[in-house]
């Protein structure tokens, strides 16, 4: 009878193990805890909807789920609405073993709506029926040459019959690129068209005066990702047209002397760096006729207490990693940071335990793009402060990068000529 005992406990352990998501115990220990059940119905949603995750847990401790959801208990549901394709990972622990389970959650896009900032492609574009091309994309970069320098004309367009792009250039495919060495400012029209009607988008490439007086320029400044854990570090980089003196401060180690900026084309670096402490960083650019400034935040987290689900916070409470519970954007950028009167620039943002995302106060999905081109209006130039909130039950993280559109000024660029 004993040795029948044994052997039905071995056979208990190990049909226990080798059920979905459950984590094999170590060669010293047994346990008896095991994710019975997984699920999510429906599995596919539009943008919008919302699902219900369902989970049986038996012989664990504590029970977490993620993408905001957090602590558990070793049974339930939870009703939620990702805004894009989103996976759920169960992790249960008794102490000493744990076990991860995994669902997915696929999210098809909804219909869209516009903010009035830029129709795709470019602000430029009139009224089109429903039916006809989209302009996806349509940049010049850079979009500032010397007499004698090339800048590339990019674009990508949906559901067009015939693509053309003038001056000069003239039929073109639906997706591709182009060098272009115009001598003198010049904006490029490009035109999709099919049976339904057409679609334009504008881009200028502009060419500075023999005695030009524009400031520097400073076409990026960020670091990726801009939240990071104590220790990590992150990726800075810039992108500085038309500078005498490269600075950055706090001191990271880098110093543009020796490199012999004077009034070069383009200056281009990047390093890496790990603040002690949330840190905001200045990048300055001078050159004769005047200095530019831009900065950016990066935010260090660690550790944050949290209380137990279904028990008061002074019975029992548990510290976790802030990056493991609170929301947070591994990924926001405004490319090219700033832009020509007319032309388009894309930001970007990609975001981790979220269930909800604002961009300017507008909900948006996890991770996407926005393209946006708006006016300088009677300034030399307009800085436009973009903002993206984040959210979850555990609270919420904003990051906020400077967008800034130059306008025309004669005595900076030479004559603009256009089709």
């Amino acid at each position: 009878m004993k040795i029948r005992l044994l052997a039905l406990t071995v056979i208990t352990i190990l049909a226990i193990c080798i059920a979905p998501g459950c984590a094999s115990p170590s060669p010293t220990t047994s346990s008896s805890m095991a994710i019975s059940n997984f699920a999510v119905n429906p599995a596919d949603i539009t943008s919008g909807q919302s699902t219900t995750l369902s989970w049986t847990v038996t012989g664990a401790t504590t029970v977490t789920i993620d993408q905001g959801v957090g602590p558990v208990a070793p049974s339930g549901t939870k009703t939620v609405s990702p805004l894009a394709t989103t996976p759920y990972t169960l992790t249960a622990s008794d102490g000493t073993n744990s076990s991860k389970a995994t669902v997915n959650v696929t999210v098809k896009p909804g219909s869209g709506s516009s903010d009035g900032q830029a129709a795709p492609g470019g602000a430029t574009a009139g009224a089109s029926l429903p039916n006809s091309p989209v302009i996806n994309t349509f940049t010049a970069n850079p979009a500032i040459i010397d007499i004698g320098g090339r800048s590339t004309l990019q674009w990508n367009i949906s559901g067009a019959s015939s693509v053309s792009i003038n001056p000069v250039i003239g039929a073109v495919d639906p997706i591709g690129t182009i060098p272009v060495t115009p001598t003198t400012s010049t904006a490029y029209t490009l035109t999709a068209t099919n049976a339904s009607g057409s679609s334009t988008g504008t881009v200028r490439v502009m060419v500075p005066t023999d005695n030009s007086t524009l400031p520097p320029i400073i076409w990026g400044f960020s670091a990726q990702p801009p939240v990071i854990t104590e220790n990590e570090t992150t990726n800075m980089s810039w992108s500085v047209y038309k500078a005498n003196t490269i600075t950055v401060s706090p001191d990271i180690g880098y110093s543009s002397s020796g490199e012999n900026l004077t009034y070069q084309r383009t200056a281009i670096g990047n390093t890496r760096v790990s603040p002690d402490d949330n840190q905001t960083y200045t990048l300055t650019a001078t050159n004769w006729y005047g200095t530019t400034t831009a900065t950016l935040d990066v935010t260090i987290w660690r550790t944050v207490t949290m209380p137990v689900q279904g028990r008061p916070i002074w019975v029992e409470n548990m510290s976790v990693l802030a990056a493991s519970v609170m929301p947070m954007a591994t990924w926001f950028s405004i490319e090219p940071d700033t832009i020509i009167q007319g032309n388009t620039s894309t930001i970007n943002w990609k975001t981790n335990h979220a269930t909800r995302v604002l961009l300017n106060g507008q909900l948006v999905p996890a991770e996407g793009s926005k393209v946006i081109s708006p006016s300088a209006g009677r300034a030399d130039s307009m800085s436009t402060t973009y903002t993206l909130s984040v959210y979850n039950t555990y609270g919420s993280y904003s990051v906020s990068k400077t967008f800034n559109v130059l306008n025309y000024k004669p005595e900076w660029f030479t004559p603009l000529v256009s089709n």
